[in-house]
């Protein structure tokens, strides 16, 4: 059973006692402001969810893999790697970044927070 908690933090050694106090989860993702945990694809304006979101990204991947392949050290890549590879250069895709670390994640959820709202960790 999933448990929501909420913790309100004010600094990195807070931060620390919780996960300490939590033990260290496998998987971590900051953001800026509270929203949901949707991919960039589905955060497309102007589209219905799901709707054609998967072409899109299909075109998106394609294009990546036609335009980088000279830049690219390992040519021979899967779909799914081309999927990383897109993500990782900010295109949008169905990937949703997570990461083991919760000092990343806490890095995220703080960065370029220009709008005066509290970051947020997801963790589980």
């Amino acid at each position: 059973m999933w448990k929501l908690e909420i913790n309100t933090i004010n600094n990195v050694s807070e931060y620390l006692d919780v996960i300490r106090k939590r033990g260290f989860l496998c998987c971590y993702r900051g953001q800026t402001q509270d929203w949901p945990l949707v991919p960039s694809l589905g955060r497309l304006k102007d589209r219905n969810f799901l709707d054609g979101l998967l072409e899109i990204e299909e075109e998106i991947v394609e294009k990546f893999t036609q335009y980088s392949y000279p830049y690219l050290e390992n040519k021979s890549m899967s779909y799914f790697e081309y999927l990383i590879q897109a993500q990782h250069h900010g295109l949008p895709t169905r990937l949703l970044d997570f990461t083991s670390n919760p000092l990343i994640a806490l890095y995220f959820a703080i960065e370029e927070n220009i709008s005066n709202t509290d970051g947020v960790v997801w963790w589980y």
